[in-house]
């Protein structure tokens, strides 16, 4: 595994000052107010919001992506002070979380912020998404999710605050009919998995992350969260049902497959999610 941060923090000061090959519409942006601080997000916001839905020959494109992730990125690892944020490229974020694999090497995809000892998140992805969809994928609310996972004090009231937050991400991804897609559930897991690490036996997280996880199609690491909530509640029907599910999967039936995420809904409705 090698760290890219050196390359990434070259890559996001080319993001608003490159002479030579400048980043697309980069007479936009004004030098002063990029200082890596969270609040300069908001101008990056701004600024690829006026470029939402542009068209553009497609390597400016993605070096606008490319570099605009790498700012958000920075700002994300320089303002995190409770763990230690890596650039990773593609290949190695494949070998710390195979299941990225899924999602193919992209612009989006091609460096993840990386924190120990499988946590990955994808700020060149949501540039882009920005770029794509607009208000509703902002970047700075991208970095206020990131940095607030990882500060919280190990507790039982922490963990329950990290769960309603990925509940409400939740909600909001079911209202908006995005809940089965990857980016956006791999923006809603982090809080989880930090809310496991503030309290391990926390249920809602436990149970919340394993149907994430059945819906990113990681049986696997579902199977092994099911387990946990099996031996916490042992007669809970619920965990009873979705651990015979996932132990008689077929996972190369797609129909099968699909039968277990619509359980997966209907548990998210019986819920209120």
């Amino acid at each position: 595994m090698i760290f890219q941060d050196e390359r990434l923090r070259v890559f996001s000061e080319l993001f608003f000052q490159d002479s030579d090959q400048p980043t697309l519409r980069q007479e936009w942006l004004s030098p002063t107010v990029f200082d890596y601080s969270c609040q300069s997000l908001r101008y990056v916001d701004e600024f690829l919001l006026r470029l939402h839905s542009e068209q553009a020959a497609s390597d400016k494109w993605a070096g606008l992506i490319l570099r605009g992730g790498a700012y958000v990125g920075e700002v994300i690892r320089r303002n995190c002070t409770i763990v230690d944020y890596h650039w990773l490229n593609y290949d190695d974020a494949v070998q710390v979380n195979p299941s990225m694999a899924e999602f193919g090497k992209r612009i989006g995809t091609a460096f993840a912020l990386y924190h120990a000892p499988r946590t990955l998140c994808f700020p060149l992805a949501r540039v882009e998404e920005c770029l794509n969809l607009g208000y509703e994928k902002r970047v700075f609310a991208f970095a206020e999710v990131m940095l607030g996972q990882v500060v919280a004090a190990p507790s039982t009231e922490a963990a329950e605050s990290l769960y309603q937050q990925a509940r409400q991400r939740c909600t909001e991804a079911i209202e908006l009919s995005v809940y089965d897609d990857r980016e956006v559930i791999l923006g809603i897991t982090p809080p989880l998995e930090s809310a496991l690490r503030s309290n391990p036996t926390h249920i809602p997280s436990l149970s919340l992350l394993s149907e994430l996880l059945i819906m990113l199609k990681a049986y696997e690491e579902a199977k092994s969260l099911v387990r946990k909530l099996r031996e916490i509640e042992p007669d809970n029907d619920v965990h009873q049902t979705k651990q015979h599910r996932l132990e008689h999967l077929n996972v190369s039936n797609f129909d099968e497959c699909f039968d277990l995420e619509e359980w997966v809904l209907e548990q998210w409705r019986a819920r209120g999610i």
